[in-house]
């Protein structure tokens, strides 16, 4: 928590400083100094947060039931009848959030957790989705949906910014960082 703190309080006092810089000196400024994670040989952490990662989930609140019966009685205790009844379940959508720390790094993206959690390599991504209040990676079979504030979803925006600036200006931004 207190390596979070610090970032956010450095972020916040030199967002100000931010028009003014240039993307070199911007980026630099975004990276996390010591991200707490282990990381491998040449890996560089670009962005971590407290998060959420977010699972659909759908359980049955109720049932509709709808069609005709009809019954005789033939004695007391005992009836005939037929039906055509269609019973259909209702069913809700929701998010189960479960709490993390979701990393991202040159090569992975990663969100550590005690339940779940997951460990992909960037070359596995093939899309990727920013909402207000989420981040969506998609790879081929699976989607990662990671639930952050509104304020780290626009960090992470700006980082990724960043980086095509340094990237369409022929900068390697890793090569920035050492």
């Amino acid at each position: 928590m207190g390596i979070f703190s610090k970032f956010r309080k450095n972020e916040q006092k030199n967002n100000s400083e931010s028009v003014s810089l240039s993307p070199k000196e911007k980026f630099k400024k975004m990276v996390p100094a010591n991200p707490g994670i282990a990381l491998n040989d040449d890996e560089v952490c670009l962005f971590m947060s407290d998060a959420s990662i977010g699972k659909e989930k759908t359980h049955t609140t109720g049932y509709k039931s709808s069609g005709i019966s009809s019954r005789i009685r033939i004695a007391k205790g005992l009836s005939v009848g037929s039906s055509n009844v269609h019973v259909t379940p209702t069913r809700e959508t929701y998010w189960e959030k479960t709490p993390c720390r979701f990393f991202v790094t040159d090569k992975r993206f990663i969100a550590i957790s005690q339940k779940g959690g997951f460990n992909l390599k960037a070359d596995k991504i093939i899309d990727m989705k920013l909402n207000a209040d989420a981040v969506t990676l998609y790879t081929g079979s699976k989607t990662y949906i990671v639930f952050m504030t509104s304020e780290d979803v626009h960090r992470y925006k700006e980082l990724w910014e960043t980086i095509q600036s340094l990237q369409r200006n022929g900068i390697d931004p890793k090569k920035l960082l050492r």
